[in-house]
């Protein structure tokens, strides 16, 4: 079967000489591993270039679902970066970023909210001049939900802390896994917020929004199953540190 799609290129692995093993979360069929044979030769049909990890792209491709890799047939870009790939600091929150994801999404079938919403979040990365300070933060909080996982916020409660482990709201009752007041105040106006917007949720600072990112992959941890170290994280440390 022959479709067209648009997708995001989550991993790019050489597997011979000329040839790469990628990665794309696709729109209409969800995950796919594809072979490219030739590509890294000076006549490929394919560039390599499309295939780096954060690229966002067109496909059209064979897709046979009893196979565990697919072919391309045709690739080009869905949308070309202007600024990512150049600014150090947009490039170390798109690669944390997208490290996530590639560790946490791992359906094999079709999730078009879900790649909707990533592909707006890295296009927005992208054309953002200055208002993405918190946008990490506010991409793991949003990006619970579309796995399943997003807490819900009492917002009428006061005096209340973060449930790492049960992802409830509780009174503190002294469990390892509780965020701070702190934190949790932060926490609730990331929920509360539109991810666009969360550069106006106040009380952020270097430090507080480092802890935080802690707190939320902690959070990952013990929600996901298996759900390993992000090594882009200390990438990340070591620009904004």
């Amino acid at each position: 079967m022959l479709i067209k799609t648009r997708g995001i290129v989550f991993r790019h692995l050489k597997y011979s000489e000329t040839s790469v093993i990628t990665d794309i979360f696709t729109e209409e069929v969800g995950l796919i591993t594809f072979l490219v044979n030739g590509v890294r030769t000076p006549k490929a049909k394919i560039s390599a270039n499309l295939l780096q990890v954060c690229s966002l792209v067109d496909v059209v491709a064979y897709h046979q679902p009893e196979k565990t890799m697919q072919r391309i047939k045709e690739i080009q870009a869905g949308y070309i970066y202007s600024s990512l790939p150049f600014d150090v600091h947009k490039s170390a929150i798109g690669m944390f970023m997208l490290e996530v994801a590639r560790r946490a999404i791992r359906e094999q079938e079709a999730n078009q909210p879900l790649f909707q919403y990533l592909w707006a979040v890295f296009t927005f990365l992208d054309a953002e001049k200055s208002a993405y300070a918190n946008l990490h933060l506010s991409f793991l909080t949003h990006l619970s939900y579309y796995l399943g996982f997003m807490p819900t916020d009492d917002a009428g409660r006061i005096g209340i802390v973060f449930d790492m482990k049960e992802g409830v709201f509780l009174e503190n009752a002294g469990n390892q896994y509780l965020m701070s007041m702190q934190m949790t105040h932060i926490f609730r106006g990331l929920l509360r917020y539109d991810w666009r917007e969360s550069y106006q949720i106040s009380g952020i600072t270097r430090e507080t929004r480092r802890l935080m990112l802690q707190d939320l992959l902690t959070f990952y941890r013990l929600q996901i199953e298996n759900f390993p170290e992000i090594q882009s994280f200390k990438i990340y440390q070591e620009i904004f540190d």
